[in-house]
């Protein structure tokens, strides 16, 4: 120890941002989302290897439009201890509209059939479809009851209505 002198040099040690690696991120509680006019912000949760990440602290997500039904993606980017940006894709399903026949239809025996009245439940506000054909009903013109099916009822495109947003 009386050969040496010790000369120290300062030096840096750099720790690096930790890549979110497709492999190893997970994504959590992502809930099922159906077509309801308005942009989906959803909730869940985001894992990587196991440990979750704090949304604002260690990723930021990037929506995409997230309105109409189908296939969308949404994007999340690393920040802070993390780096790189991961893609995940899901599906936002068709809203179903309902339709209800108006209770209590008749005819009497030997005439014609009229139209078959009905409501629609499941429109969204502001959308209005072109709706064309009518409602059925099972075969039959003895006095009884018959089952009302959709018959040939189909929907088009409206004002602000996208037929491939709903189902009926």
């Amino acid at each position: 120890s009386n050969n040496y002198a010790i000369d120290y040099q300062p030096g840096t040690f750099t720790i690096l941002p930790k890549p979110l690696d497709a492999q190893e991120v997970q994504i959590i509680d992502f809930p099922e989302l159906t077509f309801t006019g308005a942009p989906h912000r959803p909730d869940f949760k985001v894992h990587l290897n196991g440990i979750e990440l704090t949304q604002g602290i260690d990723y930021r997500v990037l929506y995409n439009d997230h309105v109409n039904a189908g296939l969308d993606s949404l994007h999340i980017e690393g920040i802070g201890n993390y780096s790189g940006n991961y893609t995940h894709r899901f599906s936002i399903l068709r809203q179903t509209i309902q339709i209800r026949p108006d209770s209590n239809q008749t005819k009497i025996y030997g005439e014609e059939d009229g139209l078959i009245s009905y409501q629609l439940d499941g429109l969204i506000e502001g959308q209005i479809p072109v709706i064309n054909g009518r409602l059925g009903r099972d075969s039959g013109e003895n006095v009884g009851n018959f089952f009302i099916h959709k018959g040939s009822l189909q929907l088009e495109n409206g004002i602000g209505f996208d037929t491939s947003n709903y189902l009926i």
